[in-house]
């Protein structure tokens, strides 16, 4: 299990579907992931024209020394 920290996720969000959502984003397209699990979320507010959630997220992936090295 790998803790990522940081990852930008949209205000429109749907959080029921979080795998699809984090399989979405460019650094996790070249590896398999099992589960995501949320752990932490947040609303970065430091722009007004820059809205995002910052998210802490719990992912289970098939070759973790893979996902390491992204």
């Amino acid at each position: 299990m790998l803790i990522v920290n940081n990852v930008k996720l949209p205000l429109d969000t749907d959080f029921s579907n979080l795998l699809y959502c984090v399989q979405s984003l460019p650094k996790f397209r070249s590896v398999k992931l099992l589960s995501v699990k949320l752990y932490r979320k947040s609303v970065d507010a430091r722009r007004k024209d820059d809205l995002h959630f910052c998210c802490t997220l719990l992912i289970t992936v098939e070759q973790e020394k893979k996902a390491l090295k992204l």
